[in-house]
């Protein structure tokens, strides 16, 4: 462990020092080049130091890339998404993928995908991994 990564992870060291305060919050610039650099770092291993707010976007930018993926696979939109019901096959097959590759919260893809609600959404998925909404894309 280097010396900044046993910093980062002592809170007491960093208040004897005076450095509490240097690392944290999120970075600060434009939203896009937050995207950016949350992108450039979403493979990296999360540190001890690392903010929940800073891990939080790495991960929320990582379901991100693999929902943008899915759909492109898919040949559909998040606008598309949005507009067909939440019982569409396509939708759910596609919460369970994006679910499955990335680990991608209940929450975050009904908030994606305009799923209804955790429950409905929940429900929905177990039924179609289980075959009980007809597979079908249209």
């Amino acid at each position: 462990m280097t010396y900044l990564t046993g910093l980062a992870a002592d809170q007491e060291e960093q208040k004897k020092l005076g450095h509490e305060g240097f690392s944290s919050g999120w970075a600060i610039g434009t939203d896009a080049w937050r995207r950016t650099l949350a992108k450039e770092h979403a493979q990296r291993v999360l540190t001890p130091g690392l903010a929940a707010a800073e891990a939080g976007a790495l991960r929320e930018e990582r379901w991100r890339e693999v929902l943008e993926r899915q759909l492109k696979a898919a040949g559909r939109t998040q606008a598309e998404a949005w507009a067909d019901p939440k019982t569409k096959p396509w939708k759910l097959e596609l919460a369970r993928a994006v679910r499955a590759e990335s680990g991608a919260s209940i929450t975050w893809l009904v908030r994606e995908l305009g799923l209804g609600t955790e429950g409905t959404a929940r429900s929905l998925m177990s039924k179609l991994k289980h075959s009980k909404i007809q597979q079908y894309s249209a």
